[in-house]
């Protein structure tokens, strides 16, 4: 009598059945195509398959264009262009909210907006004898005061101390380097350069150059963080590519005050450095013709 074999060796064995699959017509039954396969076979193909078709899938949202349209699969990169383009609009926003508060600077600077005409400090009419009947100031005169007194921001000293840096002297203005350092490029009209770029050591101090009030201070995708002084010259300074601004629009700075950090902000700069301009009148000069670098 055979003895009853174990389940696995009878699963095995089926496993390894042969069976035939025959194709032929129907009608003459003419055998056209036949296979011979056992069900282990059947089911190692169907298995390669089912991983084949998995692989495809997620090669096929991977590389292709399909993720951008399956929710919470968007790409990276169109989050961080995303992200780009809305920190430029901010910048333009600022910019030009900036350019705004420079024009109106310039304005109360070298407009009528402010009678430089009037005394900075009104005397009053006394008649002789007592002081104590003195006359009050009239509206007129109060008026003038405030006008004054709110331009004091904006307007440029005409009194500066002699001997002093910054200040007119028989020689005429003392200017101090607004940083020590390398110059890497020169002031070359023909080429459209008009500055200087000072390369120097890292978080280096930017100093004014001369004492003035700055009309602006603000930072823009091309040349980083700007600021620029006016001086009672008729002189303009310019410092561009710093990483750190220290003043804002309309504070007065005296020649030596610490005003940014040399960095290397803005589009246009390929390593730290100080790119410094200087206009005379509204025409560019060679900073190296009033001071060593």
């Amino acid at each position: 009598m055979e003895t009853k074999k174990p389940y696995w060796q009878r699963l095995f064995r089926n496993l390894r059945s042969r069976y035939r699959i025959v194709i032929m017509n129907d009608t003459t039954f003419e055998e056209k195509m036949s296979f011979s396969l056992t069900r282990l076979n059947v089911f190692i193909t169907l298995s390669s398959l089912t991983v084949l078709l998995i692989f495809a899938g997620i090669a096929l949202i991977v590389f292709t264009p399909v993720k951008d349209y399956l929710p919470g699969c968007n790409d990276i990169n169109i989050k961080n262009r995303l992200q780009t383009q809305m920190l430029r609009i901010d910048s333009l926003e600022n910019e030009i909210r900036m350019r705004d508060d420079l024009l109106n600077s310039i304005r109360k600077v070298f407009n009528d907006s402010i009678d430089q005409t009037a005394p900075a400090q009104p005397k009053q009419v006394k008649p002789s004898g007592d002081n104590n009947n003195a006359i009050p100031p009239s509206s007129n005169e109060l008026a003038i005061r405030d006008v004054v007194e709110k331009g004091d921001k904006y307007t440029l000293s005409q009194n500066a101390a002699p001997n002093t840096i910054g200040a007119r002297t028989a020689a005429g203005y003392l200017y101090l380097p607004p940083v020590k350092g390398t110059i890497s490029q020169k002031f070359d009209a023909k080429e459209e350069h008009y500055a200087i770029d000072i390369v120097t050591k890292p978080n280096e101090t930017v100093r004014a150059t001369l004492d003035g009030t700055v009309i602006f201070a603000t930072w823009n995708p091309s040349t980083g963080n700007v600021m620029a002084v006016q001086h009672y010259n008729n002189t303009v300074s310019i410092y561009k590519h710093n990483a750190v601004l220290f003043k804002k629009t309309g504070d007065f700075v005296k020649a030596g005050d610490a005003i940014a950090i040399v960095g290397n902000s803005g589009e246009l700069t390929t390593g730290a450095h100080l790119h410094f301009e200087l206009w005379e009148d509204g025409l560019a000069v060679n900073p190296e013709h009033f001071m060593v670098f």
